[in-house]
């Protein structure tokens, strides 16, 4: 009878240098060291960083992975602060965005980076002369608020508003019909009040408080973009 040895066949794991000294890539390598390669042979080698977000503030990641005072880029800097590129420190600014750094009023000056009052004249009240003979060429005339009734004729002559508030009739197709026989009967109308919302091209153009965009119109066409905002709150403190 004849007897066979029986011997089990086991692969053993792979070694790996986590941990040690050479390596393939930074996967072998142990947290906080990388494989780097001098030039002769691949080392694990513990680092400072291996992005600026694993610095402290106002510390950045250099190429070489350490961790050294300044900046690359802004978010390397506390808030409040942007990086200069040119001597890579960290600088407190004043202003980079209206309507994140400055007050209601206020517009960013960037160049400058400083908050500055807006002196254009926003949110003035508009009269019945540009409601019906001569709209604003700087913006568009849009209703603030509703109240009372009155009566006006095709000269915009209006009874039964207050100073400051317009007499826009509920059927402006019959006053336009009136105006065109010069049909001088009043015409039935809803006191309102008025501001002249101001063109932009971009929110920049704002104050705080105010965004840039466009109106529809009631046969489905849009505005050019204007500034529009809370017109009475901007004239309760103090800016037209």
């Amino acid at each position: 009878m004849a007897f066979f040895a029986m011997t089990s066949c086991v692969s053993e794991a792979p070694t790996t240098t986590k941990g040690g000294n050479s390596c393939s890539n930074s996967a072998d390598c142990e947290e906080g060291t990388l494989c780097l390669d001098d030039g002769s042979v691949k080392e694990c080698v513990e680092v400072d960083c291996i992005t600026s977000t694993d610095c402290a503030f106002q510390h950045y990641c250099t190429s070489e992975f350490e961790c050294v005072i300044g900046c690359e880029q802004d978010v390397d800097c506390q808030a409040g602060e942007q990086c200069n590129l040119t001597t890579g420190a960290c600088e407190a600014y004043g202003c980079r965005s209206t309507d994140l750094d400055c007050s209601i009023g206020e517009i960013c000056n960037v160049p400058t980076g400083t908050c500055v009052d807006d002196t254009t004249p926003r949110c003035s009240l508009c009269s019945s002369d540009d409601v019906y003979f001569s709209p604003p060429s700087t913006g568009i005339c849009l209703v603030d608020s509703y109240e009372g009734s009155c009566t006006v004729d095709i000269f915009a002559s209006q009874q039964g508003c207050f100073s400051g508030e317009v007499c826009f009739p509920n059927d402006v197709q019959a006053f336009i019909d009136a105006g065109s026989v010069f049909d001088l009967t009043p015409l039935p109308g809803t006191c309102v009040v008025m501001s002249n919302y101001l063109y932009c091209s971009q929110a920049e153009d704002c104050p705080r408080g105010f965004s840039c965009t466009s109106i529809p119109y009631t046969d489905g066409t849009f505005s050019d973009p204007v500034c529009v905002g809370d017109c009475g709150y901007f004239r309760d403190e103090g800016y037209y």
